[in-house]
This record gives C-alpha cells, sequence and structure tokens, in this order.
C-alpha cells in the first residue's frame, strides 16, 4: 500500500491505493462497532497497473494515475474513462507521481518532468467511448529542470504561498516560484540506497557510495556534504586508500554495477578522476586493499576474484594480474594482517582462504585467469544445536515404535547455509569468525580450518542476519544488521555490548558502519538512504583483569579534524592523465580479421548502453 487518505468531502470515505490496486472503503457502523467495507477497483480489460497519486472529486468519482502514463476516472469500483493526449501520446511518459486540484484545474506530475495543468470539469464529466479511451489536450504546462539541465523526476510535490516544493526523485528539494516558473535546488542528497562508506584515516572526512552512482564527501564534524561526483552505473563499494607520501590519504577507489572500477583523488573542488578500468563483465560488490597498500583484491556477484597491484608511487597505476573463479556468489572478501592470504565467503557454505600470489610469480601472457593455492572450510552444526530428548521423551516414542534407533533420530545434520560475512579472529590469522544464513542465525562462529566443527558460539542476542562484521587488531568486533541496527563488542567483554538502531527496520539494511581514525565516532550507512553518526563512551568497555577502559573516552565537545580547504589545495597528479573515463559500451560487431598472417587487424564496433 503506497497511500491512505479519508475523503476532503464525507468523514466515512477513504481511499487506498499501491501495487497493484486501488481499493474504496466505506466506515459502516454495526453491532460492533465501526467496520470497513472495501471495494477493489476492477480494471477490466485495462492494463493492471501500481497507483501511488489520485484524487477524489465532490461527487464521488476518482482520479488516479498509473505507471504507464494515462489518467484513470473511475466511478464507484469501475473505470468509466482512460484519459490520453491522442492516440499515439499519453498524459505522461512513464508513472504518474502526483494527482491535485487547485483553481478549477487538475494537475498531475510525474518522472518524465512534467506538470501538466488540465480543465477539470471536461475530466469529471468526461466520458469514454467503447474502449473506455478520452482524449484531452492539456490547458497548460510545466517542464522542471535543474540548474544543470536535467529534468526532474517528480517524486511528490506539496503547494506553499506562490510556489511549489517538490521532491525529485534524483536526490533533490526543487523549489519552483511562481508565476515565472523559476526553479531552484533547495538541498540534494543522495537517491535511493547508500551501498557503501569509506572513512579516511588522517581527517573526519567520509566517502559514500550510493545507488544512484553518485560518489559523496562528507564532513562529518561540521554535519554538511562538502561535494559529490555521479558516474554511469551504481556505486556499489568503495574504499579509502592507505595513506602514502603521494596520496596525501586523499584517494578512493569505488566498484559500479557494470563492472568498471574508478579511482578518484579528493581535490579542491570536487573528486578528480585519476583511472578507470572494466575488472569484470557482472558488477563489482566488493573492494578490499590489502593492509600494506600494495594490491586490491575485487570481486564480482558472479562469483570471480580479481587481484591487481597498486603502485605506491603513482595513485593512478593498478595493474591486474590475477584472477580466480570460484563459481559461487562471493559475500565477504577481508585481508589477512601480513597481506599474504584472503578469506572469501561464499553463498554455497563454504570460507576459502585463499594464498595470494605475487605478481612476479603469475605469466599473464595468455590469461589472467589461475588456480587458487586454497583451503576449505564447510559450516557445520555444534552439539549444542543439535536435538535432544530427554527420558520421558524417549519413554513415550520406544512405546510408540519398539524398533525405532534413537542415535539415527538424534544423527542429524543442516544443510551448509551462506556465509554471509568472514573475517580473522585473532592477530596470528589462526581461526576465523563467521555469520552464516538460515539455522544458524543468531551466533558468531570461531572456526579453525583444521577442525570439523565451529570451536565456540558467540551469541549475538538476535537472529536478524549480520551481513556484514569486522574484527579490529584490538579485539572490537562490529556487526551489521538487516534490520537497520549494528552492534558493537569486545571479545574480552563477553557480557556486554552496545547496539545502536539508528535506521529503518524493515528496509534500512546496514551496508557498513566504521570507527573514525581516534575511534570517537561510529558512523554508518544504509540501505534506506541515511547516514548516521554517533559518539561513543569507552567507559563501558572495562577490562575485567585490569579494571581500566580498553578505549580512551573522547568528548564530542572535542571532536576535531573537519575537512579543511588548505587540505585539498595540492594537487596530486599532474593533470595531463586525468578524467579518461570508461563508457558503459556493448559490444555489437567484429569485423573478419583483414589477413591470415601473423599480425592481422580487426574492427570493433560498440554502442553506449543507456
Amino acid at each position: 500500500v503506497h497511500r491512505v487518505t479519508f475523503s476532503e468531502h464525507q468523514d466515512t470515505i477513504l481511499t487506498t491505493s499501491g501495487m497493484g490496486h486501488i481499493r474504496f472503503w466505506k466506515i459502516a457502523k454495526t453491532f460492533t462497532g465501526l467496520k470497513l467495507k472495501g471495494d477493489i477497483g476492477k480494471f477490466g480489460q485495462i492494463e493492471l497497473s501500481d497507483i501511488t497519486a489520485y484524487y477524489e472529486f465532490s461527487d464521488g468519482k476518482v482520479l488516479s494515475g498509473t505507471e504507464y502514463g494515462k489518467l484513470l476516472l473511475w466511478e464507484g469500483n469501475f473505470i468509466k474513462a482512460v484519459i490520453s493526449i491522442n492516440e499515439n501520446k499519453y498524459c505522461h511518459d512513464g508513472a504518474i507521481e502526483y494527482v491535485g486540484v487547485e483553481d478549477k484545474y487538475v494537475i498531475t506530475a510525474g518522472d518524465d518532468g512534467y506538470i501538466r495543468y488540465w480543465n477539470q470539469a471536461i475530466i469529471e464529466e468526461c466520458e469514454g467511448d467503447d474502449h473506455l479511451n478520452f482524449y484531452l489536450e492539456p490547458e497548460k504546462e510545466v517542464y522542471v529542470a535543474t540548474p544543470d539541465q536535467k529534468h526532474a523526476s517528480v517524486a511528490g510535490m506539496t503547494k506553499g504561498d506562490g510556489f511549489w516544493l517538490i521532491n525529485d526523485a534524483h536526490g533533490k528539494f526543487l523549489k519552483l516560484t511562481l508565476p515565472d516558473n523559476y526553479v531552484e535546488v533547495i538541498q540534494e542528497h543522495n537517491a535511493g540506497k547508500l551501498t557503501d562508506l569509506a572513512l579516511s584515516s588522517r581527517i573526519n572526512a567520509a566517502a559514500t557510495a550510493g545507488e544512484d552512482g553518485t560518489i559523496r564527501l562528507w564532513d562529518f564534524v561540521n554535519k554538511r556534504e562538502y561535494y559529490h561526483r555521479q558516474f554511469s552505473g551504481k556505486a556499489t563499494c568503495i574504499e579509502w586508500v592507505p595513506e602514502s607520501r603521494m596520496n596525501k590519504a586523499r584517494v578512493v577507489i569505488c566498484g559500479f554495477s557494470n563492472g568498471i572500477v574508478r579511482i578518484v583523488s579528493l581535490e579542491k573542488d570536487n573528486f578528480t578522476l585519476l583511472t578507470s578500468l572494466k575488472v569484470h563483465k557482472s558488477a563489482v560488490n566488493k573492494i578490499k586493499i590489502s593492509p600494506d597498500a600494495t594490491k586490491v583484491a575485487i570481486s564480482s556477484i558472479a562469483g570471480d576474484l580479481f587481484f591487481l597491484e597498486i603502485s605506491p608511487s603513482n595513485p593512478q597505476l593498478i595493474e591486474p594480474y590475477c584472477l580466480y573463479e570460484l563459481g559461487q556468489n562471493i559475500n565477504d572478501v577481508v585481508w589477512d594482517r601480513m597481506s599474504e592470504k584472503v578469506l572469501v565467503a561464499l553463498k554455497n557454505g563454504y570460507v576459502h582462504e585463499i594464498k595470494v600470489p605475487k605478481k612476479e610469480d603469475c605469466d599473464n601472457q595468455q590469461t589472467y585467469l589461475k588456480t587458487p593455492m586454497q583451503k576449505k572450510y564447510m559450516i557445520r552444526m555444534m552439539e549444542f544445536q543439535k536435538p535432544k530428548l530427554d527420558e520421558y521423551q524417549e519413554f513415550l516414542m520406544a512405546r510408540k515404535n519398539p524398533n525405532l534407533d534413537f542415535r539415527e533420530l538424534l544423527n542429524v545434520e543442516w544443510e551448509p547455509a551462506p556465509i554471509l560475512s568472514c573475517a580473522y579472529f585473532d592477530n596470528d590469522c589462526s581461526k576465523i569468525l563467521i555469520s552464516v544464513d538460515d539455522n544458524y542465525l543468531g551466533y558468531l562462529y570461531v572456526c579453525d580450518f583444521n577442525e570439523e566443527r565451529p570451536l565456540q558460539a558467540i551469541d549475538l542476542g538476535t537472529k536478524v542476519p549480520t551481513r556484514r562484521m569486522s574484527v579490529s587488531t584490538d579485539g572490537l568486533v562490529i556487526c551489521l544488521h538487516d534490520d537497520g541496527s549494528y552492534t558493537v563488542r569486545h571479545l574480552k567483554v563477553e557480557n556486554k555490548f552496545l547496539r545502536v538502531n539508528p535506521h529503518d527496520p524493515d528496509y534500512g539494511r546496514v551496508n557498513n558502519a566504521l570507527l573514525n581514525y581516534d575511534k570517537s565516532v561510529i558512523l554508518s550507512a544504509s540501505d534506506d538512504g541515511t547516514l548516521f553518526s554517533y559518539h561513543i563512551d569507552w567507559d563501558m568497555y572495562q577490562d575485567g583483569q585490569k579494571d581500566r577502559p580498553l578505549f580512551k573516552k573522547s568528548s564530542p565537545k572535542q571532536l576535531q579534524g573537519a575537512i579543511e580547504q588548505n587540505y585539498l589545495e595540492e594537487r596530486i597528479v599532474v593533470p595531463d592523465t586525468i578524467e579518461q573515463d570508461i563508457q558503459n559500451l556493448s559490444l555489437i560487431h567484429i569485423s573478419e580479421p583483414t589477413r591470415l598472417l601473423s599480425i592481422s587487424y580487426a574492427v570493433f564496433c560498440l554502442k553506449k548502453k543507456k
């Protein structure tokens, strides 16, 4: 259900609409109190549609929009007329997201960026032909475009005194001033999900990746966006490159849904593209830089894992050298502390530990594809998770079936479940910590590759999936959950943890939560499109033996390290090789080779994807 409204004209009538339906309700008095009686709108031979916008006239008729751009006039629960401009042109090109009435005009707006005014009297009295079609030209229209000449996708409107406030689905709040129709951007933000988050190791700055393809730089000390830049494709993951003398802690790597990876630098006025490369055919879902900052592991949703070498002296130089095809969806990738191995969490219930080869040991003359040197671990039940029977239950079951073998009854095994996240548990990387889906929910499991079953189960206190997890060198564990919450705990303190619920519990899955460089603030980004920051009081985490705080407390009033303009003044690289971006292209034709010799030529025809 997308919308619920009471009638402006009768208190006993209300209307609801949403996915594939509109419903008309009446409040009736019964012996047991007030009851709702509803009639579902019957589309008949008219194409079914989601309905997000409608208006009820004083005579009880209802005018609704559709996802395909036509207006539907309802009388009772039947369609009286289907309104278009003409046979070949609908009222809007795309979904209609607003329907209202003002000054004897019906006002509609939608995805195409147009606000159109229609004669209210004609619409109220219109009659459809034999196919219910009715054609009407708008009295006037306004095209809403932002100052950068991009059309607005109207998701909602509110009338003010001489202006309209418009919610643009592209991530903007607009003010349309009447009657000159001047458009002003009131506020700009991400459109859709925040898919990932990265923090600077030097200052209190955050970078987010958005579903709208936008990378944003945030100054969370001053609670503001510093600037942003949009690229083709959905931004799926982001990682801040560790500080070096050349990059000055001002370089981030971002992955996209079209398989492209872009390296950008933080400059004075905006992000500057340093280099871009097509790493995978499918969407990039993880980018993980090794602790020594010389290698980066980039995985795709198709189960491919690519290793690339990063140059410490040139932030633009990144060279692929090894590809593994694991054949299973990759949920997580984590480096060991020596930058020699990676843990890979897979959907099929396995964790792989892969030894990362050196670039000089890889022969790439024919192919990047290699066979990994790896160890595997499959999740299995722990003893406490197996069913148990008390003596009375055994007695009752034995009476019903004397031949029953209780050992077979209790010797059950759950099917392997997806490994959602993984991390090394200890500093010498001999044990691993994993979170698992399905029957295994509710615990973090400490495992050893040499043991058949987990060594320990850490109770999370909730059975909500833990999609992501990190373990710091000082034993701090951050777990991210699907219900919009995350927990912060310490491995030395079993009975205390911090749970924060900043995001929407239904559609606010937390995609990342990170501590800033001095561990005084934690930030989280979520599917609900919000970015939250909290100060943490570390006094609650006490070392039981030494009776002292494990982390230094930081007062919110002492938070420093905001983004300063002089920090971004000096350019990182020479500008002549900058801004050579990869376009989102598809192959449509390859010509025959020019001649069958050792050297031949062919022409590749490409077109840009929309």
